[in-house]
């Protein structure tokens, strides 16, 4: 009987010690289980982080570029000076090959509802010597790398431009360079700019004479012919009354020249505002 009870006992230990063994088993697994899902998501976290890191530097990357491209199509289509506007031209036309072609300009920068630019004139330096104007037009060069002829572009605002206006329009442009050029230091200096001024606008007067030739009948001519006569002496003693001012002095001479130069320019708008069609 007592062999039986000790049997029993030692039977029901067995049992115990295999019922631990098996449940320590199924938590071990649990742990185990728990630690590689964690690890799943921090890899997954990780991942995640990494690719949201790439999208930045890309768009990083993108702007950089898209500034550095705006910035070089600035720098490529900008003409900062008149000397570079003249170069450009210079290269854009045929006339920039013949060497009797000049091209200047007084540096002015303007602006019309196209953009900035500069205006450049064209001159057979021939046809001037000879006593003729040699004036071949006047171009606008704008700063992004584009030119019209300043005549061309009057015409296409105003559709079918008459001359009264092509040539009002191309006297306000010569206006406009007389002011902005350059002031000389010298008093030789200013009389040669005087000089030049006045050549430039009494061939200016020459051409618009001519074309009212076209224009006016032939008793109108005749009468404008006796009133441009007039008109010359005139213009050439108010002159000489500005010059004794400073008469004996160095100052004479730059007062009689830029007188004329005055005073052909106004002659150069009457006769385009009364008479020109």
């Amino acid at each position: 009987m007592k062999n039986r009870k000790v049997i029993f006992v030692s039977m029901s230990v067995v049992a115990m010690l295999i019922l631990t063994a098996c449940g320590s088993a199924d938590e071990q697994t649990a742990s185990n289980s728990g630690e590689a899902e964690t690890n799943n998501v921090s890899v997954q976290d990780k991942s995640t982080n990494l690719t949201d890191t790439s999208s930045v530097n890309d768009e990083a990357s993108t702007n950089e570029s898209e500034k550095k491209s705006s910035t070089s199509a600035e720098d490529n289509a900008q003409i900062s000076s008149g000397d570079e506007a003249v170069e450009f031209l210079k290269e854009e036309m045929e006339e920039g090959k013949d060497e009797d072609i000049s091209f200047g300009t007084d540096g002015k920068l303007l602006t019309d509802q196209k953009g900035s630019y500069y205006v450049i004139q064209l001159v057979d330096v021939s046809l001037r010597v000879s006593g003729k104007t040699g004036n071949l037009g006047y171009y606008k060069v704008y700063q992004n790398g584009t030119y019209e002829d300043l005549q061309a572009a009057a015409a296409t605002e105003n559709n079918e431009a008459s001359k009264k206006d092509e040539y009002l329009k191309e006297l306000k442009a010569m206006e406009e360079a007389d002011k902005n050029a350059e002031t000389k230091s010298t008093t030789q200096a200013m009389i040669d700019q005087a000089n030049e001024k006045y050549k430039k606008w009494d061939n200016k007067l020459n051409e618009i004479y001519s074309v009212l030739h076209e224009q006016l009948s032939a008793t109108e001519m005749n009468e404008l012919k006796e009133n441009q006569r007039t008109w010359i002496k005139e213009r050439d003693a108010e002159a000489k009354e500005a010059s004794l001012k400073y008469e004996g002095g160095t100052m004479e001479t730059l007062e009689l020249v830029a007188t004329k130069a005055t005073i052909t320019k106004e002659r150069c708008y009457e006769l385009v505002e009364s008479y020109m069609k």
